[in-house]
């Protein structure tokens, strides 16, 4: 998180040996209250469109990597 520049970013990994395809992410320092976008990007590594989400939705985010080994990068950004 950069609270600096009001956008962080989390990468989550899936490892090869896992079985559970899915994962509820739990961030922290996100403001329940405001609008983010948030841009989620898997295994093709081309940036997803921004799009809006409430903070608290983001907060509690669940992820799914089809992929064994594979991982995801999600960006977010205070939405002014």
């Amino acid at each position: 998180d950069r609270p600096d520049l009001r956008e962080g970013c989390v990468v989550v990994f899936r490892r090869p040996e896992s079985p559970h395809p899915s994962c509820e992410l739990t961030l922290y320092a996100i403001d329940p209250t405001a609008t983010y976008e948030v841009s989620i990007t898997g295994e093709t590594y081309m940036h997803s469109p921004w799009r809006p989400m409430s903070g608290r939705k983001l907060m509690q985010l669940t992820i799914t990597i089809k992929e064994k080994p594979g991982s995801v990068l999600i960006r977010y950004r205070l939405k002014l």
